[in-house]
């Protein structure tokens, strides 16, 4: 079985590190937004962080296609309880290999999300609580990002998942592993619908 690391223990919490982007929202929001300034690029880069503070409460899903793909790997393991750093593992490099693990939440939501927040009391707890809600990434093939490009997710995940599927990828929640597995097996017998 190959072993997963999704969020390892840390001393800074989810909540802290809410604070942190917080922060650095302000001060962003101080400099009127100005995108050539250090700080726009550290609040930008700051949602890729937020996978490793939210851990086993990161909501991974997976492309049809990138599950029947995965199988064929043979590892006794889930692909949607890997992280970005797993990928080394079960994958021939993130530049060269098969799958790329894609944010259906988008840095454009999240920051959005964020700008609502920055005059509450409460809102690095607000936020946390929001991302826990939100935060989604999906893993799918190179092939089917290709076709995903840099198109306009939307500002919701509804918005986001209507996008993947005018684009013909097809995403699988949990529930519908089996179902997505056993298609695949049928296909391959030869003994699937025609």
């Amino acid at each position: 079985m190959t072993e997963i690391n999704r969020g390892t223990p840390r001393n800074v919490s989810l909540v802290d590190y809410c604070d942190f982007v917080l922060s650095l929202a302000d001060i962003c929001c101080r400099e009127k937004w100005r995108k050539d300034r250090h700080c726009w690029y550290l609040y930008r880069q700051s949602f890729y962080g937020l996978f490793d503070y939210l851990g086993p409460l990161a909501r991974v899903i997976a492309s049809e296609a990138a599950l029947v793909e995965f199988e064929k790997k043979g590892l006794n393991c889930d692909m949607r309880d890997m992280g970005w750093g797993d990928q080394p593992r079960f994958d021939n490099g993130r530049a060269k290999g098969t799958f790329h693990l894609e944010h259906v939440y988008t840095g454009h939501m999240f920051r959005q999300d964020v700008e609502k927040l920055l005059h509450e009391t409460d809102r690095a707890r607000s936020l946390a609580e929001i991302v826990k809600q939100k935060y989604c990434v999906a893993w799918i093939l190179k092939s089917e990002d290709k076709k995903l490009g840099r198109g306009d997710r939307g500002d919701s995940l509804e918005s986001a998942f209507a996008y993947y599927r005018r684009c013909g990828v097809s995403l699988a929640e949990r529930s519908r592993v089996n179902d997505a597995l056993e298609l695949a097996k049928v296909h391959q017998k030869g003994s699937g619908p025609a």
